[in-house]
């Protein structure tokens, strides 16, 4: 609260303080927020990968695929998902 003369309460003041409180929290909160769907986005696309790497690791262990074949597959699953050259 904030008092203005004659112990009255300062309403216009006290909003802005409250609406400026609020705006600050939820500045916060989507700072916080923004970071942990990046981080869960990252997350989500290496387990997709290494998936992928397992499902290849087993065709080429039941003999599905020559080894040859899985790292050619392995490359171009690799250049999908994280970009060619990196």
């Amino acid at each position: 609260m904030v008092w203005g003369p004659k112990d009255k309460i300062d309403i216009g003041s006290t909003i802005d303080k409250g609406a400026d409180a609020w705006d600050k929290t939820t500045q916060e909160w989507a700072s916080y927020t923004e970071g942990v769907i990046a981080q869960d986005a990252d997350i989500q696309m290496k387990d997709q990968f290494l998936h992928g790497l397992r499902r290849i690791r087993n065709q080429v262990e039941r003999g599905e695929i020559t080894r040859a074949e899985g790292s050619a597959r392995v490359r171009r699953l690799q250049d999908r998902m994280f970009g060619a050259g990196k």
